[in-house]
């Protein structure tokens, strides 16, 4: 996989770096540290997968994650932040990013975060104070959606894998993000809450 790391502390980009390219191929990996720089390498690396910084010194990392996501849609996008900063649900909305880290994350967590995005999936852990959501609303991806749906049709992880064409792992891990999220503990209760707040709709 091809993967374009932007921070602009070099310590973080070199230890990112060497632990990417300890289960990664270390050709696979290339670094920016600005907006500026971000934009000139995705255009000619092209990466799959963008690890980028929340704070950059000449921009935001949610703008320019909306532009790269408007400019290379097959393009997957983690944001990275060890900020204690709130991220509003309306501004992940809108950046279309698909997935969010911690800088405290492990490497363990920071590698199943890459494994389930290039899965096409999306990684948004709630167990991370730096996400907020206002108004109650709960921040639901487009690949939620679907396994919530499929949830609540009755089919099972490795039905809703086969019918999505991702893995059952990376179906998993949506559910117990789904159960975090709707602040219940079984399916059951996960669908009535999900038709209470309207995520779901009868017929």
């Amino acid at each position: 996989m091809k993967i374009l790391l932007v921070d602009d502390h070099p310590v973080v980009l070199d230890g990112m770096s060497k632990m990417l390219a300890s289960v990664l191929p270390a050709d696979e990996i290339r670094t920016a540290s600005s907006v500026t720089e971000c934009t000139q390498v995705a255009r000619n690396y092209k990466p799959e997968l963008v690890i980028l910084d929340l704070r950059l010194p000449d921009g935001s990392g949610l703008d320019v994650c909306r532009f790269l996501k408007s400019e290379y849609p097959n393009m997957k996008v983690l944001l990275f932040s060890g900020s204690p900063g709130i991220v509003q649900k309306r501004d992940l909305d809108k950046s279309g990013a698909d997935g969010w880290l911690s800088k405290n994350s492990s490497a363990e967590a920071i590698v199943e975060a890459i494994q389930i995005v290039s899965d096409s999936g999306t990684y948004f852990p709630d167990s991370d104070s730096t996400i907020k959501y206002t108004n109650n609303e709960i921040y639901i991806s487009p690949r939620e959606k679907e396994v919530l749906a499929l949830i609540a049709e009755g089919l099972v992880n490795k039905e809703i894998a086969d019918k999505l064409f991702i893995s059952v792992t990376t179906v998993d891990s949506h559910r117990k993000n789904l159960l975090l999220k709707f602040n219940v503990s079984n399916t059951a209760a996960l669908i009535a809450e999900a038709f209470k707040r309207g995520y779901l709709q009868l017929g």
